[in-house]
């Protein structure tokens, strides 16, 4: 796979599936001649709320260009290049994300779009993005032996991430928070002082902290002053200290 990756004859197709909160994505890295390939599937990881096809396919992506960027790393690879195939071209658009808005930097499924855009800067892949036609095989008159090798490659691709979503593993189940992929930590400075290290953090904070006090205090039954003067991390060590029958 090394070799044909340095010459450029690779490609990598990738599909998903969504089946109401959980979703898979399926992957193949395969040479043109058809001699040699690899592939594989896996969970993707979100938020319950934000799964979608998008984000689904994106994982996809992602996948084949870790997996190819691995191997070029590996094998000390000059030029290699590969061609990655995907039916959701929304799935295929990424940018330089240095300058961005701040608008731009908390859109939906931005730490796949951050992680695909740093290998796309840092990678020794030479990477290309190609739409191709999905669900081919719904057209009656269809010939899957005719089919141009990325269209059957998609078709494939398709039968495995639904086979993986139904027959998945036992702890197959979506995290109630998506993995922090490194590119995807973001900081804000004001005058080079440190605000904070996590805005997506201090985003769900105000998104839901006012109506987290207001059960806190319902809860308790304590006003807002006394809410103030509690001392939450010494609370948690507290709890961590307790044993399970306490």
């Amino acid at each position: 796979m090394a070799s044909y990756l340095e010459e450029g004859m690779v490609i990598g197709v990738g599909d998903a599936s969504v089946d109401k909160k959980m979703a898979s994505q399926a992957y193949v890295l395969e040479s043109r001649d058809e001699t040699v390939s690899t592939r594989g599937a896996a969970p993707v990881d979100n938020d319950v709320d934000d799964v979608s096809s998008n984000r689904a396919e994106g994982c996809s992506v992602l996948a084949i260009i870790t997996m190819a960027t691995a191997l070029s790393t590996y094998y000390e690879l000059h030029s290699p290049s590969i061609t990655v195939y995907c039916d959701n071209d929304k799935a295929l658009r990424y940018r330089d994300y240095t300058n961005s808005t701040y608008s731009k930097l908390v859109m939906r499924d931005i730490d796949i779009k951050l992680e695909v855009s740093h290998f796309l800067k840092n990678s020794p892949l030479k990477i290309r993005f190609e739409t191709v036609q999905g669900h081919a095989d719904d057209s009656e008159s269809f010939v899957y032996e005719d089919a141009p090798q990325e269209v059957r490659r998609n078709i494939d691709m398709d039968k495995h991430a639904k086979s993986f979503l139904v027959n998945s593993p036992a702890h197959f189940t979506p995290n109630r928070r998506p993995t922090m992929f490194h590119a995807q930590k973001i900081a804000l400075f004001l005058q080079g002082t440190l605000i904070t290290g996590d805005i997506p953090r201090q985003i769900s904070l105000h998104k839901y902290g006012h109506t987290l006090e207001d059960r806190i205090q319902k809860s308790l039954k304590i006003s807002s002053i006394q809410l103030e003067h509690i001392e939450w991390e010494g609370l948690e060590i507290a709890y961590r200290k307790l044993s399970g029958s306490e």
